[in-house]
């Protein structure tokens, strides 16, 4: 087994000895999510997608230019949906307006227990839910190959950044043009910056001077994972002053970094 995907394979191994309880996604809260985003929803389609017969949902945007520059797939954090005003909504709308198309997943939302507190066991959450965001990003390229649309990128945040990696280091990555974390803290799982180390295409690391610790702190140590140990020379890593984890108020410099290594990386 390799240290690529030694950690994952060895959690999943196990699934069938952990409690039922966080050995799925919270579909009843999914389903919450989904009817309040039928109600609300004002930019975007909701397309229903199969991830190996399980149903979920993403909003799908179409670029606003007459070109279409690629398309991009956009995984949401621990506490965020596919409709979240901050980061995903911005990105997922101002994107389009320079050509993309854009497709906010919705991601795997852990289970909670009887106190209506996410189940601490925080890596084996993980490392259940990684599994299953697998099969829905797969599901979210196949969307863009039946539309011919094969100039592909990802941008997570928070967890969802984390969810990229993962797949990244499980499945083709010559798929992707290019990754965009957002204040991704890869220090959860602890042995994450392996699966760091293993990335090879273009990757911008994201995160504010004002976001949560573990981002800011670990800025370093994501650096060296992926430009010394996974010997990378295209990587960038970008500080915007004043941002929180939500990028409050700086949503337009979050977005202008975004498209500006889109542009950079996955010219059409």
């Amino acid at each position: 087994m390799t240290k690529k995907t030694g950690w994952l394979f060895l959690v999943v191994s196990l699934l069938p000895f952990l409690p039922l309880a966080i050995q799925a996604s919270n579909t009843a809260e999914e389903d919450r999510i989904q009817a309040e985003i039928r109600k609300q929803l004002k930019q975007g389609e909701i397309i229903e997608l199969d991830a190996d017969g399980q149903q979920f949902i993403g909003i799908y945007q179409k670029s606003a230019l007459p070109v279409t520059q690629g398309g991009v797939l956009i995984f949401h954090g621990l506490d965020q949906n596919p409709d979240s005003p901050s980061v995903i909504k911005p990105i997922r709308n101002l994107l389009t307006k320079s050509g993309w198309d854009t497709l906010a997943l919705q991601m795997p939302i852990p289970s909670m227990d009887s106190s209506g507190t996410i189940f601490p066991e925080l890596e084996v959450v993980y490392a259940v839910l990684a599994s299953e965001a697998i099969a829905r990003i797969n599901a979210a390229v196949k969307f863009f190959e039946d539309k011919e649309n094969n100039n592909l990128a990802i941008v997570g945040h928070g967890l969802g950044a984390n969810m990229a990696v993962s797949y990244l280091t499980t499945a083709p990555a010559k798929k992707f043009q290019a990754l965009i974390t957002i204040s991704m803290n890869h220090k959860q799982p602890a042995n994450f910056a392996a699966s760091l180390s293993q990335l090879k295409l273009p990757v911008i690391d994201i995160y504010g001077s004002r976001d949560i610790r573990p981002v800011i702190s670990g800025a370093d140590s994501r650096k060296q994972a992926i430009v010394v140990d996974a010997e990378n020379s295209y990587f960038r890593q970008s500080l915007i002053e004043g941002a929180n984890h939500y990028y409050t108020g700086l949503e337009p410099e979050l977005v202008s970094t975004v498209r500006a290594w889109l542009k950079k990386t996955s010219p059409d």
